[in-house]
């Protein structure tokens, strides 16, 4: 590339002005190289390089329970704060589970979602077998595990609470159960006498 330099109307060549110069021919060959720069290590830390560092599980420990306090008070703040709009208002219900969450699925957050029917239904295996061995009792337990297991609002744990609740409570009252029941047979034997000595006078008469 020829670069030409107008002086009081001289044409001078830069090129030829620079080969007519040995000063510029030395330095040109000249190599000129820079000292290696001081390491700084601005990006290192405890002589781990940053980067290592961070992937480092660090636990803090804050042992002030004053910032606790604050970072609570804050949070529950934020959380009583009344919502600006209505689509804030349902993103709270969402996550106070006040509305159901997308895509919608009837079954969801259901606690018994894997539990079978027959668990629903079938009842008699969870009564207590002391309550079996007396007649009205076995008969009365027979009759609340029947409505139990038409109940569609109770879980199987609540079902199984009722008769666990039911077998303590009647475990106390077989003796006066059977006892009541030996004095209904006894009245009934001394009824049935009666009638039959009420009829033998009559047929004489």
């Amino acid at each position: 590339m020829q670069i030409t330099l107008s002086c009081n109307w001289v044409q001078v060549s830069l090129h030829d002005f620079l080969e007519s110069k040995p000063i510029f021919t030395l330095i040109a060959s000249i190599n000129f190289s820079l000292p290696t720069p001081l390491r700084l290590d601005l990006f290192v830390r405890d002589g781990v390089p940053v980067l290592d560092f961070k992937r480092q599980k660090v636990s803090v420990q804050v042992n002030c329970p004053v910032f606790d306090v604050v970072d609570n008070l804050e949070a529950s703040l934020r959380s009583s704060s009344s919502p600006y709009n209505q689509f804030e208002e349902w993103l709270q219900w969402t996550v106070e589970g006040k509305m159901w969450r997308f895509p919608i699925d009837n079954e969801q957050d259901w606690e018994e979602k894997q539990v079978s029917f027959a668990d629903h239904t079938f009842l008699d295996k969870h009564i207590d077998s002391e309550l079996l061995k007396c007649g009205p009792v076995a008969s009365f337990m027979e009759l609340v595990c029947q409505g139990l297991a038409q109940n569609p609002n109770f879980t199987v744990e609540q079902k199984r609470q009722h008769l666990k609740w039911y077998a303590a409570y009647l475990k106390n009252k077989i003796p006066m159960v059977e006892a009541s029941v030996r004095e209904e047979l006894r009245l009934a034997e001394l009824e049935k006498r009666a009638r039959g000595s009420s009829q033998s006078h009559l047929h004489e008469t």
